[in-house]
Parts: structure tokens; C-alpha cells; sequence
């Protein structure tokens, strides 16, 4: 199966930090970190991204709040495109993780910004490319997802048997999805010939561990999830 590389650029050459955009979709990356990150499973994140001509910026609210809905509603895109003298804008958001934990995770502490009355941080600068759902995609970073035992996954797995786990799930195309709906969601799913969803309980801890390199797909709804 084919699959696209993302090459980026690096915040800090000493300090890598990555965020890869996928499908229009961000997934929270960063490496050579030393911040583990508990219970964080349900965490409410959302990310701006401005496209420049041959980059673009991520800003995110990780760290510094769960994205207030009201706030993040009230964002007018097309001004703030227009502020920055951005080429195109994606608003990434709501979404939500589904891992319990994190390690290996550095989080930026510079450049913050106010978007409308929410703040953000800087979290990268990336020459991106996007990809299609059910495309893998390789992202550049090395960290460690982590599940419980006794929590519940979700999975889809490829034609050649690959499975990939559920890493955060998206309300940006179905603003109404909830955790609840995930064990069913292979029902609403229109998946490629060959792919199967399959929710799971585990019945003992599970680490999805990056070393320098993930292999990632989203799906039509912009859930996102990780190559075993």
C-alpha cells in the first residue's frame, strides 16, 4: 500500500517538535521530550492551521485549556485567514483523545497567541501534505501513546491485516459525536473493500510507542489512528 512522508520544519532544531496534518486532520505529535501525560483520555483539544505558500503554522489550545466551545464557535476563519495573510486556513477542532496516557511529550512553552478570546500556543511549522482517509500516512516523531487495561479501543484493520488504532476522535465533520458512539462506529463508516472496524477491551495495558517514525490513517469522519 502506498504511503506519503511528511517532511517538516522544525520549530527548534535542538528541541524537534511535530505536528502532522493529515487528511485535514492534526494529530498532537511531539518528540525528544520528557513530560508524561496521565488521564488524559476525553481531553478537549482544537487547532488552528494557517497555510502559507510552502508551509504552514499550527496553533493549539493544548496545555493551556479544553477549548471552550463558545469561544471556538465565535472564530470568524476567513478573518483570521486574512489577519495573518494566510493562503488557506483549516480549523481542526473539537477533538478528543482516546488515549489514557503519553509519554515522551514535550509541549512548547513559547509563542502564544490570541485567537479571538482563545488563547494558543505555537505548536509547529510543517511543509505538509494531505492525504486521503484509509491512506497511511508516515509521521516524523518518537513517543509513546498508552491505553489501561479495561479500556475500551477501536480499531480498523486493512486488507493486508495492519491494524491501527484510535488515537483521538473528531467532531469536526459530525459535531455530534460522542465516545459512546465509537464501539459502534463501524456501522456509519464507509470503509475500503478489505477494511474491518472492531471495538475492544483490553484486557491488559497497550503502548503504541513511535520511534522516530508513526504510520497513521484518519477516516471519513477525521478520527485518527495509529499502526500498531
Amino acid at each position: 500500500m502506498t504511503r506519503k512522508r511528511l517532511f517538516t520544519t522544525l520549530l527548534n532544531p535542538n528541541r524537534p517538535r511535530l505536528v502532522a496534518l493529515i487528511a485535514f486532520c492534526l494529530i498532537m505529535a511531539v518528540s525528544s521530550g520528557c513530560t508524561a501525560l496521565r488521564n488524559i483520555r476525553g481531553y478537549l483539544y482544537c487547532e488552528i492551521i494557517l497555510n502559507y505558500d510552502d508551509t504552514s503554522e499550527v496553533w493549539g489550545t493544548q496545555g493551556l485549556s479544553q477549548c471552550p466551545n463558545e469561544k471556538w464557535e465565535a472564530l470568524v476563519p476567513e478573518a483570521i485567514r486574512a489577519d495573518y495573510n494566510a493562503t488557506g486556513i483549516i480549523m481542526n477542532g473539537p477533538r478528543y483523545f482516546v488515549i489514557n496516557g503519553a509519554s515522551g511529550v514535550d509541549m512548547p512553552k513559547d509563542d502564544t497567541r490570541i485567537y479571538g478570546e482563545l488563547e494558543m500556543r505555537k505548536l509547529a511549522t510543517l511543509n505538509a501534505t494531505e492525504s486521503a482517509p484509509y491512506v497511511p500516512v508516515t509521521v516524523l516523531r518518537t513517543n509513546t501513546w498508552e491505553f489501561h487495561k479495561g479500556s475500551e479501543i477501536y480499531e480498523l484493520t486493512d486488507p493486508e491485516g495492519q491494524v491501527y488504532t484510535m488515537q483521538s476522535y473528531s467532531q469536526i465533520i459530525d459535531s455530534s459525536l460522542q465516545e459512546t458512539d465509537l464501539s459502534i462506529l463501524g456501522d456509519r463508516l464507509e470503509l475500503p473493500q478489505g477494511w474491518r472496524f472492531l471495538s475492544i477491551i483490553l484486557d491488559e495495558p497497550l503502548e503504541l510507542a513511535a520511534d522516530g517514525e508513526a504510520v497513521v490513517v484518519v477516516d471519513e469522519l477525521r478520527n485518527t489512528y495509529q499502526q500498531r
